[in-house]
């Protein structure tokens, strides 16, 4: 008994202990909470205010005002969402007042003012109506961004009360607290701010959506009044011309038999009146014009600011860049709006000038009667009639006249109105090409790099087999018949003179191989070789590649002018229009590439490197025939947003297959340029042979792969512009060897002249010498004749220019080919490597420039383009300029040499500009370069200025004959840290700069080619002195 109660003591004891431990202690608080060590704000303002002249309070001054003006909006919310339902069953129940339409038979005037008054109220309802749009779309994702602010700042709430004094309120509040505090209750009321925000979220976007509704129907009602005035406005002004017309015919009939300056009036109105009637006519189309751009426009500003908005807040993810591949297809076409654009300036202008001629009329028909009287003189001054015929004579002409004015002010009003509708047509257009333009950029910036379609996953090949089905069947193929037969019966004459091009190029076939066979063993023959044999065999494998592209293209136009309404039919038609193209092009260098064609016999090409090329594209070019036509009908699928999944395997395919042709093609030792890389084999291209081969293999790979992981929007517009880029070379390529060769074969033949012209005169005989009384004393000289000028000089000069020219046209093409890639390179600059602080003028705050991936690309292409410069035009510059002047070789060296310096100085400037290296920051750098300098590297800096030394002072120049610690030579080049001298025995001499410039040197060619050599010669004792120096000289 005793062991259960001694444990229920002991539990009431514990019991006990543990009530009288939770008992306040008399005399102790408890610790202060977060908020209370805070001061509130009514101890913040009551200190701020007590030092107004503090400027050390101006944060917590600023804090306050922000804090005063966030509680406004916080009012203002609870305010709209108190008010919310109200307001939307106001704006559901009320319409905005319109004003209403003219009477049918008002005046053109009125018509004309209340158009102009609905379209301009239009315009606003349009431009308000975006912006709401605008603002739905950011108040719909909203609430995740509110909520991610909330929790931010939630937690730099709570990092400030942790760190604010615990006895805050008992001691002074000094500045750095006030401000302390001051920001602690800032965040307290923003975390409010967007709580309110995240709370009336529901009520203030059924109040915008019920105000956009209401604008909605607004914008209907008006666009709908603006149709009917227009609609109103050009039967008005074509009854106005009618009505014109009918009384000059009236008049005109009236006049068959009177006095010929009626007929003339007559005729005169009748012209008039015509001319009113087209330009009513012209207005009207100009109107509807203006309003089909107008609501293009606002279509287009609409999604514009709907894409930038979703895009700046959520970013583009798969569902949002498939609704953006979809509206890229139904942009309007930018360039026919420019071409319009371009010729619509030279319509206002002309418009402005008739409108000129038509007042100047005006003003000389003031007076109708003078002008009578005047027309009547001016048409027949012998004209003898009695007063009363005068006088009814000159009151029809007056009439005549009077209705003729009428009609120059009905067109000069109409001509001002056309000049105003053109006017803003073409502020329209151009609106709707910028924000078309922008709306481009802004897709290719994000659409580019985002997955256009979902990966592949097993359900995709199901899809594949069910599209494959649906091409295979017979109804879409029976259409494909009906449409080509249509065509044939309805354009016989056109597909008559088709298939008769398509037969005589097949008939002409066997005459063309014989023609390019014959050609060929006609090249190289000193006697019969031409350039125009070159051009004739490259017009006649031209000719060879076209049956089956004419073909192919007849097909494809029938079809296309059947077929607008049927996708298939337009998406076959379409892709058999560019595989007829194409197919044309790749066939064509394959003729080229022919047994005995150009490449071989007229370019040099060795058989076997022409042969690889000829086998490979010869199924290149049935390859990428069909592929371009299943691409192409793929495409036409209206299930399509970027590329179907038959249009995916498709490119999969194709791309696979490309890239075993490069590895064939471009192989660096058994491709097509094999041979020209062993030729170079000191040079750039030989010694990065394997990784261009690599890298090039490498993208192709890339690109095949990509639409696998549903990247195939990306992939087929890169493609597509690495497609273009290579023809571009190739036909490149193919221009320069048809104008060098066409070099070659004019050089040959001047060669070939001046060879048989020194024949001639070296088999003439000489002519007899003629007496010297002929002379009038000593003989007459025969003229001299002009020296000739240097084959080999001309056939450097004009090889320069054809590159160079070449090049210019090739960074052309490049540019437009990659053009509308650049926007998206912009991705590049949202990656930041790192960040440069560069400090400002004045007290402005220092700035902040971000080096991105971008700006390092920027800078190896600065880079690349600084060596290609430097190896380059310094070249151009002696071939083209300096051989023209009269300057040494030496002066050439040396301007070449320096130029050399000077471009890879500004590149070097420009790289480093683009890495944000400036003096600010390198000074550290280039103290540390002198100071290693100074003793490492001094002997090459040494030499280098002497090499800068010896390029001005010019002490030596190339073909100088020099003498250095006593080796005598022919210095034959002059480098950054040496000199080369070449001596009698052709050993090379190496020799640093600054020697000569720090040592004695012996030049004997530096001013006078002229020079004594003494030779020592020895002779044995008791030779005949006189008789060795007989024999030497």
């Amino acid at each position: 008994m005793r062991r259960p109660v001694r444990s229920l003591l002991a539990l009431c004891l514990a019991l006990l202990m543990l009530t009288l431990a939770g008992m306040p202690v008399a005399g102790a608080e408890d610790p202060p909470t977060f908020d209370q060590r805070i001061p509130t704000m009514a101890t913040i303002m009551q200190a701020v205010g007590q030092r107004a002249e503090d400027e050390t309070l101006q944060p917590v001054r600023d804090s306050l005002e922000r804090i005063a003006d966030m509680k406004q909006q916080i009012s203002t919310l609870r305010e709209t969402a108190r008010q919310a339902d109200s307001r939307i069953n106001k704006l559901r129940r009320s319409a905005p007042a319109v004003e209403p339409l003219p009477l049918p038979n008002a005046g053109i005037p009125a018509m004309e003012k209340a158009l102009d008054s609905a379209q301009r109220r239009l315009s606003e309802t349009q431009s308000r109506l975006s912006q709401l749009e605008t603002e739905l779309t950011k108040l719909t994702m909203q609430p995740t961004q509110l909520r991610d602010d909330i929790a931010r700042l939630e937690g730099e709430l709570d990092n400030l009360a942790a760190s604010f004094p615990a006895q805050a309120n008992d001691q002074a509040l000094s500045p750095s607290l006030l401000t302390q505090a001051a920001r602690y209750r800032l965040l307290d009321t923003e975390i409010s701010l967007r709580q309110t925000k995240l709370q009336t979220h529901p009520m203030r976007l059924a109040l915008l959506a019920a105000e956009r509704d209401q604008l909605r129907g607004l914008q209907r009602t008006l666009q709908a009044r603006v149709d009917v005035l227009i609609q109103r406005l050009g039967r008005s002004r074509l009854l106005s011309a009618d009505q014109a017309t009918a009384e000059t015919l009236r008049a005109i009939e009236q006049a068959d038999s009177r006095h010929p300056m009626i007929r003339n009036l007559a005729a005169e109105n009748a012209a008039l009146a015509d001319e009113l009637t087209a330009l009513a006519r012209a207005l009207d189309e100009v109107s509807r014009d203006n309003e089909n751009t107008l609501r293009q426009l606002e279509d287009v500003e609409t999604l514009y600011r709907s894409a930038q908005t979703q895009i700046e807040i959520a970013g583009v993810g798969q569902t949002l860049n498939r609704v953006l591949h979809e509206q890229r297809k139904r942009l309007p076409d930018l360039q026919a709006y420019r071409q319009q654009a371009r010729t619509r300036s030279e319509q206002i202008a002309q418009t402005r000038l008739r409108q000129f001629q038509i007042d100047e009329k005006r003003r000389q028909l003031a007076d109708t009667a003078q002008a009578a009287r005047a027309r009547l003189q001016d048409e027949d001054p012998q004209l003898q009639l009695d007063t009363r015929q005068t006088d009814r004579l000159l009151a029809e002409a007056e009439l005549l006249l009077d209705s003729q004015k009428d009609l120059l002010e009905q067109l000069s009003r109409s001509y001002l109105t056309l000049i105003d509708r053109l006017s803003q047509l073409d502020l329209s257009q151009k609106r709707l090409t910028q924000i078309g333009a922008d709306y481009t950029r802004l897709l290719d910036e994000n659409l580019l790099w985002i997955a256009s379609d979902l990966p592949i996953r097993s359900a995709w090949f199901v899809e594949l087999f069910n599209e494959l089905t649906a091409l295979t069947d017979p109804a879409r193929w029976q259409r494909v018949r009906h449409a080509t037969l249509i065509e044939a019966q309805s354009r016989p004459l056109i597909v008559a003179l088709a298939l008769l091009t398509l037969l005589a190029t097949v008939w002409s076939r066997p005459k063309l191989r014989r023609y390019l066979q014959w050609t060929g063993t006609e090249v190289g023959n000193p006697a019969h070789d031409r350039f125009s044999l070159t051009v004739g065999a490259a017009l006649a494998s031209f000719v060879l590649a076209l049956p089956l592209p004419i073909l192919a293209g007849l097909l494809g136009w029938m079809l296309q002018q059947q077929g607008s309404n049927d996708r298939f039919v337009w998406g076959l038609s379409d892709g058999l229009i560019h595989a007829a193209w194409i197919s044309w092009v790749i066939e064509s260098f394959r003729r080229l590439a022919s047994r005995g064609g150009v490449l071989e016999a007229h370019f040099r090409w060795q058989p076997q490197t022409r042969e690889l090329l000829y086998r490979n594209l010869r199924w290149l070019v049935i390859l990428t025939a069909l592929a371009t036509v299943l691409m192409r009908l793929a495409a036409a699928d209206p299930r399509g947003l970027s590329m179907p999944v038959l249009g995916r395997a498709v490119y999969i395919v194709f791309s696979v297959a490309l890239v075993v042709f490069i590895a064939r093609i471009f192989h660096p030792a058994r491709g097509v340029l094999g041979a020209w890389l062993q030729s170079h084999h000191e040079g750039w291209a030989w010694r990065g042979r394997n990784l261009s081969y690599v890298l090039l293999l490498a993208s192709a790979s890339v690109l095949a792969v990509m639409p696998i992981f549903g990247y195939t929007y990306t992939a087929v517009h890169l493609q597509s512009r690495a497609f273009f880029t290579g023809w571009l070379l190739a036909a490149s390529a193919l221009v320069i060897s048809l104008l060098i060769r066409g070099l070659s074969v004019s050089l040959r033949h001047i060669e070939v002249a001046r060879a048989g012209q020194e024949l001639i005169d070296h088999l003439r005989p000489a002519p007899e010498e003629p007496p010297a009384h002929a002379t009038g004393g000593e003989g007459a000289t025969l003229p001299s004749r002009e020296p000739m000028m240097d084959l080999e000089t001309m056939n450097e000069q004009v090889r320069a220019l054809l590159k160079l020219a070449l090049s210019v046209m090739v960074l052309g093409g490049l540019y437009v080919i990659w053009s509308d890639i650049f926007g998206a390179l912009k991705v590049l600059d949202r990656i930041t490597l790192w960040s440069i602080t560069a400090p400002s003028g004045g007290d402005a705050p220092p700035t902040v420039q971000a080096i991105t991936l971008g700006s390092i690309g920027l800078a190896l292409v600065a880079l690349a383009l600084t060596v290609s410069a430097a190896r380059n035009i310094p070249g151009l510059l002696e071939v083209l300029v300096l051989q023209r002047q009269s300057v040494d070789a030496g002066t050439r060296y040396a301007a070449t040499l320096l130029s050399r310096y000077a471009i890879f100085l500004v590149g070097l400037v420009v790289v480093v500009n683009q890495l944000g290296i400036d003096w600010s920051k390198a000074q550290w750098l280039v103290a540390a370069l002198s100071v290693g300098l100074g003793f490492g590297l001094q002997e090459i800096v040494a030499n280098f200025v002497a090499g800068i030394i010896i390029l001005f002072e010019r002490p030596i120049r190339i073909g100088d004959t020099v003498t250095v610690g006593g080796v005598s030579g022919t210095v034959s080049r002059i480098r950054i840290r040496a000199t080369t001298i070449l001596d009698w025995d052709r050993k090379e001499l190496i020799v640093p700069n600054k020697s000569f410039v720090t040592d004695s040197i012996i030049n004997w060619t530096l001013s006078d080619l002229v020079t004594r050599t003494i030779i020592p010669v020895g002779i044995a004792y008791g030779s005949d002195t006189q008789k060795a120096l007989s024999v030497m000289v």
